[in-house]
């Protein structure tokens, strides 16, 4: 069994205080550390490394409100990690390797029907090539 962190992804979208929150929980039951990881994803046709102001004044946001509500619930330890890629779902498992975190936490996207899901396309990529279980949480409203 891995022995690193719990690996929260957020977006800075509705479930990030619930998917922080059940990380945090599950975190402080294992006794380690949480990380949350938001992805800038840079398009195709730039440079990856070429992140514009914006992206990441939204990106130092995203953490700060992760922090924020990561207090109210607080683990053994807590950081932040911002990474760019050209795919949010990638860039999540690559970290998971390289972590060796011991469970990813993430949203999906929304309910499109009473009995259609849409897990969005990072979900839909970590599920089947995480190197380790995956909560997925699922906003009921």
């Amino acid at each position: 069994m891995a022995e690193g962190p719990i690996l929260a992804a957020v977006d800075g979208r509705r479930n990030d205080a619930h998917v922080l929150e059940i990380a945090a929980a599950e975190a402080l039951k294992a006794d380690c550390e949480l990380v949350a990881l938001h992805v800038i994803v840079i398009a195709w046709d730039r440079a990856l490394e070429d992140a514009d102001e914006d992206l990441v004044f939204k990106n130092g946001k995203i953490l700060e409100r992760a922090a924020a509500t990561v207090k109210k619930h607080p683990p053994a330890s807590y950081r932040g990690l911002c990474l760019q890629s050209r795919s949010a779902g990638g860039a999540i498992v690559e970290a998971a390797v390289d972590l060796d975190a011991r469970l990813i936490v993430m949203g999906c996207r929304r309910l499109l029907d009473d009995e259609v899901l849409d897990l969005g396309p990072a979900a839909s990529f970590v599920l089947p090539n995480a190197p380790c279980p995956v909560l997925v949480w699922r906003n009921p409203s």
